[in-house]
C-alpha cells in the first residue's frame, strides 16, 4: 500500500493524473510479484519512492520540513537495505551542491548530519540488542558483498546482464511506454537515476532481478507521462497543424500522380496514392481536411485584413469583409466540419487507442503475475508442506534433513 501511496505524491508534485502513474505501477507484473519477495527488497522500493516525494527539487518551492522527512526516509531506506545508498549519494550530492549557494546551506548541512548520525546510531543500538554485541551492518553488507565478492556464491553475471536481460524483463511490456515517456519527457532526472542504479549495480558480479526492483516505481513515471499525453485532448493548435500536414501529404501524392500521368508511364500500385477502392473513405477524409485547412487560412487572411482596416479607422463589419461562417465550415460546435469537431474525434481516437494499450498491459502483465506467484518454482515449498503434515501424523521426536541450497526452502511448520 505504501507504493501506490508514495507514486500519488509524485505524480501530484509531477503534475500526473494520479490514475495514469498507478495504472502503470499496479499492472506491473514484477511489482506484483516482488511485493512480498523479499519484503525487504519491496520495503526498500517505497522508502526510496516515499523519499523522493519529499525531494527539494530545485524548481519547486517547498518547506523546510520536506528535507527532514526526505533525509528520514532515505535514511531509513539505507537501514532496510544498504544498496538504497546507491540513489542517494547521486541526488544528495547535487542537492547540497546546490544548497550552497543559498542561506539556508548552513542548516541543510546541519539536518544531513543530525539526521544520518540519529539513525546509523539507533540502527546500531537495536542490533547490540538482538546480536548480544555491537555489529554495524551496514559495514559488513559493504565488507562482504562488494570488497570480499561474497555474493558471488549465488552465481555471477556479465557486466551488462541488467542492461540487455534485468531491466527489460523487469519491465516486461510496459518497456514501450517507458521509453516513448521518456523520450518525450522534458525533465529527465529520474531516468538518470535508473541509469545510475543499473551501471553501479552492474559492477557487481552476482546480480539478481529483485536488485533492481526500486528502478520501477521511477520508470513507471515516465510510463505516466506517456499515459497522460495518450489521453489528452489535444489542442486548436495540434488540430490545425495535422490539417495542414494531412494537406501537404496529399499535394504531394497528387503532384506526383500529375507528374506520372505527364510522363505517360504505367502506374504502379503503391504510386496509386489513394486511388484504390479500399482508401477511397480516407481520400475523402484528407479533402475535407484539406479544404478546412483553406477556409482556415482564409479566416485568417479575413482576420487580418479586419484588424488592418480597424487600425485605418475603417469600420467595415465582418459581412463586407467577407465572413460567412457557412464556408468558413464553422456552422456550430456539433458541427463534424468544424475545428472542435475534429479535436473531439481526435480525443476519441486517443481514448480508444488508450483502451486498447491498457487492456493488452493487463492481459500481458496479470497473467505473468499470476503465473510466477502462484505457479512458479512452488515445488520446494510444497515439499516443506508435506514433510511438516508427514512429522504432525508422526508421534515423537522427527528429523529431517535438509541437502539444499541455501535459500531453497522456507522452513516453516
Amino acid at each position: 500500500m505504501l507504493l501506490p501511496i508514495a507514486s500519488y505524491r509524485i505524480s501530484h508534485l509531477a503534475k500526473l493524473q494520479p490514475f495514469c502513474l498507478n495504472c502503470s505501477t499496479l499492472l506491473s507484473w514484477f511489482t506484483i510479484y516482488c511485493c512480498t519477495r523479499t519484503l525487504s527488497n519491496s520495503t526498500e522500493a517505497s522508502l526510496i519512492v516515499i523519499a523522493l516525494s519529499y525531494f527539494p527539487w530545485p524548481d519547486r518551492q517547498r518547506k523546510d520540513s520536506s528535507v527532514r522527512l526526505f533525509l528520514l526516509f532515505a535514511a531509513l531506506s539505507v537501514i532496510v537495505r544498504p544498496t538504497a545508498a546507491l540513489v542517494w549519494v547521486l541526488l544528495c550530492c547535487w542537492h547540497l551542491q546546490w544548497a550552497r549557494y543559498t542561506a539556508q546551506f548552513r542548516n541543510v548541512l546541519q539536518t544531513y548530519l543530525v539526521i544520518g548520525m540519529s539513525t546509523l546510531a539507533i540502527s546500531a543500538m537495536v542490533d547490540r540488542i538482538w546480536y548480544g554485541q555491537w555489529i554495524f551492518v551496514q559495514l559488513n553488507f559493504l565488507w562482504f558483498n562488494v570488497v570480499r565478492g561474497g555474493a558471488s556464491i549465488y552465481g555471477t553475471h556479465p557486466w551488462h546482464w541488467y542492461l540487455w536481460q534485468g531491466f527489460p524483463v523487469v519491465m516486461g511490456t510496459l518497456m514501450f511506454p517507458f521509453l516513448l515517456g521518456a523520450w518525450r519527457a522534458k525533465d529527465k532526472t529520474l531516468l538518470w537515476i535508473i541509469a545510475f542504479i543499473l551501471a553501479t549495480h552492474s559492477f557487481l558480479p552476482h546480480k539478481e532481478f529483485r536488485f533492481i526492483l526500486p528502478t520501477v516505481p521511477l520508470a513507471m513515471h515516465f510510463c505516466g507521462l506517456y499515459f497522460q499525453e495518450l489521453c489528452s485532448r489535444p489542442s486548436i493548435k495540434e488540430v490545425k497543424a495535422m490539417l495542414r500536414s494531412s494537406c501537404a501529404l496529399h499535394k504531394k501524392s497528387d503532384s506526383k500522380e500529375q507528374t506520372s500521368e505527364d510522363c505517360g508511364s504505367d502506374k504502379k500500385p503503391q504510386d496509386e496514392g489513394l486511388k484504390g477502392e479500399g482508401d477511397e473513405e480516407a481520400r475523402r477524409i484528407i479533402e475535407e481536411m484539406s479544404a478546412l485547412a483553406q477556409e482556415d487560412h482564409k479566416a485568417d487572411s479575413v482576420t487580418k485584413e479586419r484588424h488592418e482596416a480597424e487600425s485605418a479607422g475603417q469600420e467595415e463589419g465582418p459581412k463586407n469583409l467577407g465572413f460567412d461562417k457557412d464556408k468558413l465550415g464553422v456552422k456550430d460546435g456539433s458541427s463534424p466540419d468544424s475545428l472542435e469537431a475534429l479535436q473531439e474525434q481526435h480525443h476519441q481516437a486517443r481514448l480508444t487507442k488508450a483502451r486498447v494499450l491498457t487492456t493488452i498491459l493487463a492481459v500481458t502483465n496479470l497473467l505473468p503475475a499470476l503465473y510466477f506467484c502462484l505457479i512458479h518454482q512452488r515445488g520446494t515449498i510444497m515439499v516443506t508442506k508435506f514433510l511438516a503434515d508427514s512429522a504432525a501424523g508422526l508421534h515423537g521426536k522427527t528429523d529431517i534433513l535438509f541437502l539444499m541450497p541455501c535459500h531453497s526452502t522456507p522452513y516453516y511448520r
